[in-house]
């Protein structure tokens, strides 16, 4: 497990900024719903997005290869998390919550795909990258999911070994 970043308003700011030139943000901000606190839900999504995409670039693991599936544990009743990093990768993309309101796939987002249910009662979903942002799910069962890491930005699921810092992203490798 390995601390990914500490979040500050600099970095917050400065991740809004780069998500609103994303040539996707006009797609992302009607095709998903971002909550009551829109600018916290977006820097959150792109710190876990950061993080995992450095890890992809470290261990080769390419951002146009759609044979990467990814599954998003916990994102929410709309699949903020999960359409972000479609948007950005080629990537297979999964994003599972009870209270999810997509099922199936994604209307307006290509390669993103809505399960609602708890991780813990899919034991059949594997992705090769899991990402979670403040997640309530098991560690047990986010990290079952993983063939190769987890992202995560716990909230009041304590990692083991980091608490709840909040928002520090941790990555587990497998």
């Amino acid at each position: 497990m390995t601390p990914i970043d500490i979040e500050t308003h600099e970095a917050a700011l400065t991740r809004l900024n780069r998500f609103m030139r994303l040539r996707s943000a006009p797609l992302l901000l009607t095709a998903v719903r971002w909550g009551h606190h829109p600018t916290k839900e977006i820097t959150e999504s792109m710190g876990v997005w950061e993080a995992a995409r450095n890890w992809a670039i470290q261990n080769g693991v390419g951002l146009g290869d759609p044979a990467v599936r990814v599954l998003v544990v916990g994102d929410g009743h709309s699949p903020r998390t999960g359409a972000l990093v479609a948007t950005m990768t080629n990537w297979s993309v999964t994003s599972i919550d009870p209270l999810l309101r997509l099922e199936g796939p994604h209307l307006l987002i290509r390669r993103l795909t809505g399960i609602r249910a708890r991780v813990e009662d899919r034991p059949d979903l594997r992705a090769e990258i899991v990402l979670s942002v403040h997640s309530h799910a098991t560690v047990a069962a986010t990290k079952a999911a993983a063939t190769r890491v987890v992202v995560a930005m716990p909230c009041c699921v304590p990692w083991p070994g980091v608490g709840t810092v909040d928002p520090a992203a941790v990555r587990d490798e497998l």
